[in-house]
């Protein structure tokens, strides 16, 4: 199963982990640049800050906080949105981004807490949906991703809010669905992208020829873009490597992918020690398929910061792919070691062990997914499966029950509902849930030979 991360909406420029700002005097200007190698950039840092001693506005903060940003004090810039946001709470913009900056660095829960504040405070950034979204659904929270994303569609209708849709039926093990979207909007839309993730659906669906011939006949995929007026506004203030960074990004939305590598490669040469850099440089390798490039670039960024969450969940999806499993596992538990409180890494881990037929250490991992609220109906049916082999109806009835409630069109899920209803005499209930799978479209033949063996065992004599 292909993750979102690498075919982003928009390909963030992720930065290092942010360091601990503990102990620190967070109300003093923060003061960093001033003796860099760029003139502009020293100038106009020396200026601002000049500016700042004179005032208490929070525009003047801001703005420096965006210039630190810009070109790559992200540490600096993150101390100086919270100072702007202490001096004007009311200005929505410096909590946006500090929003993405929290992202950018891997912390997707704080960010998302952030942005649901800026929501709060602005009702005219469609960006707010789109970012919410994309963020909901790294973290495979699916529903209030599909909320976002069609937030964002009613005031724009573009092919990002279209594409976050799709991935969603696509994540949800609805091919078919997503199949019956993309055809939609492909006859009305040239990308790319949508060739792709038909490519992927058809794949999903058992149409494998199909695929391949769409493989063969699809260009590199590009990146989907939004309208951030606030992110272009803080583009501008780029010099010197922030510039060259901006410039990578610019490329990238445009699909010039040969073009921004050059450049995210000299950057990461002149800039070693910036894991976020070698991430994106990954992500670039991965959208042209040079696979063994985007290795090496995901496991220099986690040399530079192990804790690097967003390389070890690269890292994990592409040894999926080649069937190193033991290697995908391993990184997958370093990302739930970094961040215990997201449920993706055990999902994913969960559906490896599973295909390694580890049915063990599979549960364990469905475990920990639970305790993390996921909400992967996929976690809830597994766990059922394991429930009913130790003949746990009721344990296994609970969770497919869950499975349905998170998603009604899952039609295995029914079914393994409706066999447990029937170990425990339950017909009716049984009844019921075939006529669910029969209405969220299970296969007739399925049906067919569950009802057979629901007359069977009611009938039997063993059955009081």
């Amino acid at each position: 199963m292909r993750l979102h991360y690498y075919l982003p909406l928009l390909v963030l420029i992720a930065c290092s982990s942010p360091e601990h700002n503990a102990g620190l005097d967070t109300s003093a200007i923060v003061v960093v640049g001033t003796d860099s190698n760029h003139p502009e950039v020293r100038s106009l840092i020396r200026s601002l800050v000049k500016q700042n001693e004179d005032s208490e506005a929070a525009e003047l903060r801001g703005t420096l906080a965006m210039v630190y940003e810009a070109n790559g004090y992200w540490n600096a810039a993150a101390i100086t949105y919270q100072q702007a946001q202490r001096l004007n709470p009311a200005d929505p913009r410096w909590i946006y981004h500090s929003a993405l900056l929290q992202a950018q660095q891997g912390y997707l829960k704080e960010a998302l807490n952030e942005m649901h504040r800026v929501d709060g405070l602005t009702d005219d950034l469609v960006a707010v949906h789109f970012w919410l979204g994309q963020w909901y659904l790294e973290l495979g929270k699916l529903n209030e991703a599909r909320a976002e994303f069609t937030a964002a569609c009613a005031v724009i209708e573009i092919l990002a809010c279209q594409v976050g849709l799709v991935q969603i039926e696509l994540r949800q093990n609805h091919p078919e669905r997503a199949i019956d979207l993309l055809e939609a909007i492909e006859a009305t839309e040239e990308h790319p992208q949508l060739k792709r993730l038909l490519a992927q659906a058809y794949l999903a669906s058992g149409r494998e020829n199909d695929a391949n011939r769409l493989r063969k006949l699809t260009p590199e995929a590009t990146a989907l873009w939004w309208p951030d007026p606030w992110v272009e506004e803080k583009s501008k203030y780029a010099r010197g490597f922030g510039a060259r960074l901006n410039v990578a990004e610019q490329l990238i939305a445009r699909g010039h992918f040969a073009e921004a590598t050059l450049v995210l490669e000299e950057l990461t040469h002149q800039q070693p020690s910036h894991s976020g850099l070698h991430y994106q440089l990954g992500l670039v390798y991965m959208m042209t398929d040079q696979q063994s490039r985007a290795v090496e670039a995901f496991s220099s960024a986690i040399d530079v910061n192990s804790d690097h969450y967003p390389s070890h969940i690269a890292l994990a999806e592409i040894y999926r792919n080649v069937g190193a499993l033991d290697q995908s596992i391993q990184h997958l538990k370093l990302a739930g070691e970094i961040h215990p409180k997201i449920a993706l890494p055990w999902e994913q881990a969960a559906k490896t062990h599973l295909v390694k037929q580890d049915f063990l250490a599979a549960g364990e991992a469905i475990k920990r997914a639970i305790e993390n609220d996921s909400k992967d109906p996929e976690i809830y049916y597994f766990n059922g499966l394991l429930a009913s082999q130790s003949d746990l109806w009721e344990v296994a009835i609970s969770q497919f029950e869950h499975a349905v409630a998170l998603d009604s069109t899952y039609t295995a899920a029914h079914v393994a509902l409706a066999r447990s209803y029937a170990e425990l005499g339950r017909f009716d209930d049984a009844s019921a849930s075939l006529v669910h799978a029969d209405r969220a479209g299970a296969q007739e033949a399925v049906l067919a030979e569950l009802r057979i063996w629901l007359n069977s065992i009611k009938n039997s004599p063993s059955i009081d």
